[in-house]
């Protein structure tokens, strides 16, 4: 792409390498080719398209978002609303100004999703040129929860992601809304229940179902094929190959959570396997106490003697391990008989528990009456408010208030007005890179600073590095060297050696 003086107002991806720029300058949409070299990514015009006439002659109407749409170009325009045209024809497909300030438009399914600024919502709108709310109910403000009840302050750009996940930003707000379905968030966390349901975890002192070792493997079974199917799924949509690993990132768990899976529902068959071999009536197996919190009570038992145990001390212990175990996780009882004999006398006199004198309510003396109470209750709440006690590390490790700047315990405010865009005054201009290119100056033009006693140390060890590094022996004194007053240049430089430094920034 040439260095001439153009504006890059919106930009849109169009394919895997081909963008399209809205020029408002220049009153035209520019396709571009992109190349990589090695070094850096080429941008070739390979396309020229005109505003449509009527936004052409008329400087004052501004492209604010494109996107591409099933072979057509969806533009908005400030204060005129939405156009679309089409790529091969160059003709206008539709033409919707209901939403005159839209400044988000994106592609979804078979319709373009619209950020209605001054109406609040996010609209659907149709090749018809009908319009469905997607989201918000037209009001200010900044309330999450259900597409119909949630408000947006300036519902500004938006972007679609594999087809369901809408992201929306807030210009107002300062923030992204997430928009998306919860069918399947809802039989992730159903799968999911039912993994717990498989080995009694539960809340404490809730009832359960406990279920057999074969009832459990065929419901680990349920969640391991759900969850290889949502995998499949995802490798399908994010075009990943059948031998690639999940991590995490990608939408689903990941590839070893999924082996762990798979190792339960292995175990769980050899369970039955071998317990319907010993026993076939047997089915009062209580799989809450192979979680691994039982086991590695076990574990502990085993090293109460010897922290680290030889295979013979192990071996010696396992039994002893075991019945203290079974003690801890059964419910058991001892009896103690005791006589005249024994080491504990056994008292001569008794009294029955009804015998012993009770405490009986004290009668009030005066009664309240109910402006009284009211006004107790009030001082009660404004005044005998209990204090939550404050651990030893509460007092100790943890910060207190006035150790961290006041804006950091100051709440999020949110403006009030809205963000205006000045589209036609501070474009993004291409000559930024004629401008990057004239940073580089000669050792002449630069005025050699006055030498002084307090230089620091830092300050000899770089000119010290200056002098020696690449010193020009023919008496050429053209040395390309940063402006000290250049914050950024992202160019790489060829040296007089023939190297190629590339350089991110430069301190002042």
């Amino acid at each position: 792409m040439g260095d001439g003086d153009m504006s890059a107002d919106c930009v849109a991806v169009f394919g895997k390498e081909l963008l399209a720029v809205a020029d408002n300058k220049q009153r035209d949409i520019k396709l571009l080719s992109l190349s990589r070299n090695g070094i850096r990514v080429n941008a070739d015009v390979i396309r020229i398209i005109g505003y449509p006439i009527g936004y052409l002659q008329d400087a004052h109407i501004l492209v604010t978002c494109i996107c591409y749409h099933e072979n057509q170009i969806v533009m908005s325009f400030q204060n005129k609303g939405i156009l679309v045209m089409s790529l091969e024809s160059e003709d206008i497909v539709l033409s919707h100004e209901n939403i005159p300030n839209c400044y988000g438009v994106a592609s979804f399914r078979d319709s373009i999703l619209c950020s209605d600024r001054d109406g609040g919502k996010l609209v659907l709108l149709k090749d018809d040129g009908t319009t469905i709310n997607i989201a918000g109910n037209g009001g200010k403000g900044f309330k999450d929860g259900k597409v119909e009840l949630a408000n947006f302050g300036q519902p500004m750009g938006l972007c679609v992601e594999f087809g369901k996940n809408i992201y929306l930003t807030d210009g107002q707000g300062g923030s992204v809304k997430l928009i998306t379905g919860t069918s399947g968030m809802v039989r992730f966390l159903s799968h999911l229940g039912t993994l717990y349901s498989a080995f009694s975890v539960h809340l404490k002192h809730q009832r359960v179902p406990q279920f057999s070792t074969r009832e459990a493997s065929e419901m680990v079974k349920e969640v391991v094929e759900y969850f290889q199917e949502n995998e499949t799924n995802v490798k399908h949509l994010k075009q990943m190959s059948e031998t690639s690993s999940t991590n995490g990132p990608e939408g689903t768990i990941s590839h070893r959570t999924f082996c762990s899976l798979q190792m339960i529902q292995e175990q769980l068959e050899y369970m039955s396997k071998i317990l319907h071999e010993i026993n076939p009536l047997y089915n009062h197996t209580d799989l809450f106490a192979c979680l691994t919190v039982l086991v590695e009570n076990l574990h502990a038992v085993t090293h109460f003697k010897e922290d680290i145990p030889t295979v013979l001390n192990y071996s010696r212990f396992i039994s002893t391990a075991v019945y203290e175990s079974l003690k801890r996780t059964c419910s058991w009882s001892a009896y103690y008989y005791t006589n005249s004999d024994s080491y504990y006398p056994v008292p001569s006199d008794t009294r029955q528990l009804t015998q012993l004198p009770s405490m009986h309510r004290l009668k009030p003396a005066v009664l309240l009456t109910l402006d009284q109470k009211s006004h107790m209750w009030d001082w009660a709440k404004e005044f005998g408010k209990c204090v939550k006690q404050r651990s030893i590390r509460q007092e100790n490790t943890k910060h207190k208030v006035g150790t961290l700047p006041l804006n950091l315990y100051a709440n999020r405010t949110i403006p009030e007005a809205m963000v205006e865009f000045d589209l036609a005054t501070n474009p993004v201009r291409s000559t930024a890179v004629n401008q990057a290119k004239s940073t580089t100056l000669t050792k002449a033009a630069i005025p050699e600073p006055e030498s002084d006693s307090s230089t620091t140390d830092e300050e000899d060890q770089l000119s010290e590095y200056d002098d020696d590094t690449d010193t020009n022996q023919d008496g050429n004194d053209e040395v390309c060297v940063p402006h000290r007053e250049t914050s950024f240049n992202f160019l790489p430089t060829t040296t007089r050696s023939g190297r190629i430094v590339k350089r991110s920034h430069w301190a002042k």
